[in-house]
């Protein structure tokens, strides 16, 4: 959200000193993310398990909005309650309390916008619709960003109070074991992936590493010393589940990236997966139906992430086709429902249609919208907003 000040009031105005309340391993990085903010402030940071931002001299106020927001916050999902503050400010200071960091500095962000638009006096109690928001960026067709590059994106997603960052990532890393896949292209390289996770520390969003484990593996399957693990190659779309040198290949990359981006989960794609579905015969493949080809491959794939402590995070296309895959996923398989529309504008049912299935197995999902300002000189708008408000409101329903 933006936040609107309130006209005919005292405006609020950074003073010269603030204090900073926060754990030990969170303070120096919320006090840089205040100096950004606020660069003429003074900052008295302090080692504290209760947050709290407020302006010199503290009043009483701050044991009020403590209390307040308490009860407030108790009914909140802990996933939620992490992300969400109070703000109290006015002409005679503010003041931000919130239950753990993330919290914080959404607040410290929502001062921001209160007094760039010399607000008036404000409260405010705010938190997330979602527990998570991820932003996708693409590196695998011609547009691998610099670490100056990622620097804006993380600093405008962190305004945005985006809490993930994941990639559609084909061949564009530069593998140590792996050169050549990434060789002629742009690529991200190692030392830039770790300096890039740090910067998504910095803003509070957590790195989610990717790679494309069956189809859209294009630019690696062109390459020479590659080639014969393609299902097809004359397409060269998709690596060959029946090919056991694939899992090693894809257990190499899984652990480079892993030792870059620390986290919780790792996105294996698995989406479209076209001339597999197409021209997959059970003749050659001991009987086996492409739908169970394709729930063992993700369950090697899981069992591989399993050892690097990851959840695999695997795109939904293939089980809104086949969703009696779904009660043969492990528990700890999350699901990212990808729908985009169209230019038809499709209202929610078109949506709940398309999530009722993976939303019903009780399994972790996610949904993903788009922008519609790919393959084209400028974003489609109108698509893109029916996209995101009819699929948000249907995802958050169904969660």
């Amino acid at each position: 959200m933006f936040i609107q000040p309130q006209p005919g009031q005292t405006a609020a105005s950074v003073p010269q000193k603030i204090l900073l309340r926060a754990g030990a391993l969170e303070k120096d990085r919320l006090a840089r993310r205040t100096k950004e903010l606020f660069p003429q402030a003074e900052i008295v940071a302090e080692d504290s398990e209760q947050m709290l931002f407020a302006s010199l001299p503290l009043t009483e106020r701050v044991f009020r909005l403590r209390e307040k927001f308490a009860g407030l916050s108790q009914k909140l999902d802990p996933k939620i309650r992490s992300q969400a503050y109070l703000l109290d400010a006015g002409g005679s200071g503010f003041c931000i309390i919130s239950e753990q960091a993330p919290g914080l500095y959404y607040g410290l962000l929502g001062l921001h916008e209160l007094l760039e638009k010399k607000g008036g006096s404000f409260e405010l109690f705010d938190h997330p619709r979602f527990g998570r928001r991820g932003f996708l960026q693409d590196l695998s067709r011609g547009q691998v960003l610099n670490l100056a590059g990622f620097e804006r994106l993380l600093k405008a997603l962190g305004t945005f109070r985006y809490n993930w960052l994941t990639f559609n990532l084909e061949h564009n890393f530069g593998y140590t074991r792996h050169p050549e896949i990434s060789e002629g292209d742009d690529a991200l390289t190692i030392a830039e992936a770790k300096a890039l996770a740090a910067l998504c520390r910095e803003y509070f969003i957590e790195p989610v590493p990717m790679q494309q484990s069956l189809g859209h593996c294009r630019g690696i399957l062109n390459k020479p010393s590659y080639r014969r693990l393609a299902f097809d190659e004359r397409l060269l779309w998709s690596l060959d589940p029946r090919r056991e040198e694939i899992y090693s290949l894809l257990e190499d990359m899984y652990q480079e990236q892993a030792e870059c981006f620390p986290g919780e989960y790792f996105l294996v794609g698995c989406d479209e997966p076209f001339d597999l579905k197409k021209n997959w015969r059970p003749e050659n493949a001991g009987g086996k139906l492409f739908p169970q080809v394709y729930l063992e491959h993700l369950l090697k794939l899981r069992s591989m992430l399993s050892g690097l402590k990851r959840k695999m995070m695997v795109w939904g296309d293939v089980f809104v086709s086949h969703p009696e895959l779904l009660a043969e996923l492990p528990e700890d398989v999350v699901v990212l429902n990808w729908q985009y529309g169209s230019s038809q504008l499709e209202d929610e049912k078109f949506y709940e249609d398309k999530s009722r299935a993976i939303a019903g197995s009780g399994k972790e999902f996610y949904v993903a919208t788009t922008t519609w300002s790919y393959g084209r000189l400028f974003p489609e708008l109108k698509t893109m907003e029916s996209n995101n408000r009819n699929f948000l409101n249907v995802g958050e329903r169904l969660k």
